[in-house]
């Protein structure tokens, strides 16, 4: 093997070696292991960065490690009276390797030493103060193209990485969470007809918005689009809401909207509850069901907020009905 490979194996073997040994603690300070951190690993005086990003599976922690040579997924480590510990056989190069870790978790920091047969490395990590673009609540649509049935749920991330995925009903919470950078993955097991169906998501995160796939045993089973649910306080009070161009004319309904996203939607006699309120920016979107004459239709307000107005289209079922003019301030009595 000639100097650059060997330059070159050190360093995956480094990043190997601390990959196996930074996964997830079980009984020992759980919620402080989670997250993000920045991480740097000295080998031979050469500090390679990189980041770690530990979530909550199943049987304990998981991670993605990622440094100059790519992600390297990670898991498992125990924890007793104080210290970090790892041990186990590595290939690399088809060569198997034994490594093993110690360390010291102290709050928002570790450090430990690998040891291996390329002599001892230190290792450091600090708790990143960013917070993952993930975090936060997002309106995701998932398409069931086999089914040919829309589902829409709403995805929630904790700082910790810890969340739900969430229909109307349901709250399923998600594990093996990894945010690195903009891409995310997680696992959830939802339940369908009666039956536990466990799926993995795999997406990409675009800004305000994030689009991806549920994967059922490797296969795509759903496409999803996705944006993040925004506080909505700049939103609440009482607007009137003018709808022009329909095919019964125009006229002024009200909504009513709450600084966590909820409210009603007021038309003739009636009072139904919004769905949700979903801000992408200055993009403004909501949904209503209404009945008329004994059948249920879904209705979509979207768009843009500026200078205190909201104006865009309203949807009936997915079709485009009429022009949208939303003010704020109670109007005339609203009509049917």
């Amino acid at each position: 093997m000639n100097s650059a490979m060997q330059i070159n194996g050190m360093k995956t073997m480094a990043v190997a070696m601390l990959a196996l040994c930074l996964g997830g603690a079980t009984g020992y300070a759980q919620q402080e292991m989670l997250g993000h951190w920045d991480v740097e690993l000295d080998m031979a005086g050469n500090k390679l960065p990189g980041t770690l990003v530990v979530s909550m599976g199943e049987t304990g922690f998981k991670g993605i490690l990622t440094t100059p040579t790519g992600p390297i997924a990670i898991e498992e480590i125990k924890y007793e009276a104080g210290k970090i510990t790892f041990s186990q056989k590595a290939m690399v190069f088809e060569q198997e390797m034994l490594v093993a870790f110690e360390g010291t978790l102290d709050g928002d920091t570790f450090s430990g030493m690998i040891t291996s047969g390329l002599g001892p490395m230190p290792v450091t990590g600090r708790r990143s103060t960013a917070a993952p673009p993930v975090v936060g609540s997002w309106a995701f649509t998932s398409v069931v193209s086999v089914q040919n049935l829309t589902l829409t749920r709403t995805l929630e991330v904790n700082e910790d990485l810890s969340g739900v995925y969430k229909s109307k009903d349901n709250a399923w919470p998600i594990s093996d969470l990894a945010a690195d950078g903009d891409s995310v993955k997680f696992a959830v097991t939802i339940q369908f007809e009666g039956e536990d169906v466990p799926l993995t998501f795999d997406g990409t995160i675009d800004g305000a918005s994030m689009t991806g796939a549920f994967f059922l045993d490797g296969n795509a089973v759903a496409q999803v689009t996705a944006l993040r649910i925004v506080d909505a306080s700049t939103l609440a009070g009482t607007w009137t809401v003018t709808l022009t161009g329909t095919s019964v004319g125009d006229f002024s309904h009200s909504v009513v909207m709450n600084a966590d996203g909820t409210g009603t939607y007021e038309y003739g006699t009636e009072s139904v509850p919004i769905k949700r309120v979903v801000i992408d920016g200055n993009l403004v979107k909501f949904s209503v069901v209404v009945q008329r004459e004994g059948e249920r239709h879904e209705i979509d307000f979207m768009g843009t907020f500026a200078n205190g107005e909201i104006a865009g289209k309203i949807y009936e079922d997915g079709n485009p009905v009429g022009e949208l003019l939303m003010s704020q301030g109670r109007g005339p009595a609203p009509k049917s």
